[in-house]
């Protein structure tokens, strides 16, 4: 796993408050490998529980930014086998052709998702 964006988005703003790494985990009750791995993306986003006493630390964030990029960073298990054959092809042929599909039709997919 690669950064996030979660994590990258965390370590901006670390960064440009002058926090160190360990100021923050300290301050969350976290170790500091812990938070490099998050910022790192080595392991999953901070847990909710954690969000409040980030803002406290990091006052320039929002709940609604740390839900954002909470969702766009967790992980999604894609278990195709208990999938139909359509499914499961479908799946697959979306993947392998997200990096070619036009823009526009990039965001016609995503209007699709968004509306079920």
């Amino acid at each position: 796993m690669s950064s996030t964006p979660f994590g990258d988005f965390l370590r901006q703003k670390r960064v440009e408050a002058k926090k160190s790494l360990r100021e923050i985990a300290d301050h969350l009750g976290v170790s500091h490998v812990y938070l490099s791995q998050v910022e790192r993306g080595k392991t999953t986003p901070l847990t909710e529980d954690k969000w409040e006493k980030l803002i406290e630390a990091l006052p320039e964030i929002t709940l609604e930014e740390l839900q954002e990029l909470s969702d766009q960073s967790r992980p999604v298990n894609l278990e195709l086998a208990s999938l139909s054959k359509e499914r499961r092809e479908v799946g697959l042929l979306l993947a392998r052709k997200l990096e070619e599909l036009p823009e526009h039709d990039l965001e016609e997919i995503l209007k699709i998702l968004l509306n079920n």
